[in-house]
């Protein structure tokens, strides 16, 4: 199970319906407003991970999806109209359940 301590980020926020964001510190002149953020050692994961996360959203339909955690047993699930996006953290399989679907 995931630390709920840690915010989600990229694709697990996403097909919540949430907005992903990060706040770099590649650069602490402009990243704090003169606040120090310290570097937390998976920056490049996380800018790759969203970097993901945008492709995705650009071959997708966004208008019509919605979050829809119950029909898929990992929870983070976009469905909408012909197309869904599930995310799995872990290598496996996802069931999803099309059944009170329309494009099933």
């Amino acid at each position: 199970m995931r630390d709920l301590r840690q915010p989600p980020v990229g694709l697990e926020s996403f097909t919540r319906g949430e907005n992903p964001i990060f706040i770099d510190v590649y650069d602490q002149s402009v990243s704090g407003r003169g606040l120090i953020f310290t570097p937390t050692g998976n920056e490049v994961d996380i800018r790759a991970n969203l970097g993901y996360t945008r492709n995705y959203a650009n071959r997708l339909n966004l208008k019509n999806m919605t979050p829809q955690p119950a029909i898929c047993s990992t929870g983070y699930c976009l469905a909408g109209n012909s197309e869904y996006l599930a995310y799995l953290s872990n290598a496996g399989s996802i069931p999803i359940n099309l059944t009170s679907t329309r494009a099933h």
